[in-house]
């Protein structure tokens, strides 16, 4: 494993955020497309891995101190919420 670095390269930061997007919308649409055919258990594996996909896009974007635009946050989703 490679060293951690103090300042990411913003530029690599954003090819990897989104290629982790592309990732959590094919898992998605995994879900969608074969749910019929899924165990609840297994489309909720399914479900759990998007959720972490998301949750590690959101650290890389802001250890990288990037903000990419369509990012659906809870507080843009719903500003109450925060």
């Amino acid at each position: 494993m490679g060293m951690m670095r103090k300042n990411p390269d913003q530029g690599r930061a954003v090819a990897l955020c989104e290629r982790v997007r592309d990732l959590d919308r094919e898992l998605i649409a995994l879900v969608m497309t074969y749910q019929d055919d899924m165990t609840v258990k297994g489309a909720g594996e399914l479900v759990k891995m998007q959720t972490r996909l998301r949750h590690l896009r959101y650290t890389i974007e802001g250890e990288a101190r990037i903000d990419l635009p369509m990012r659906a946050g809870p507080s843009q989703a719903n500003p109450l919420r925060g």
